[in-house]
């Protein structure tokens, strides 16, 4: 829901509180490439 949110209204620091927490998750079970993708994009 977040990512459409910020999708319509081109809100950064809302995209940034979706992903943040999420390569968090990642990091925790050792995906560290998709961690990298998440930062790069």
């Amino acid at each position: 829901m977040r990512l459409k949110l910020q999708n319509k209204y081109n809100d950064l620091y809302l995209e940034s509180k979706v992903y943040n927490p999420l390569s968090g998750i990642y990091l925790n079970q050792n995906k560290v490439n998709l961690t990298f993708e998440l930062i790069e994009n």
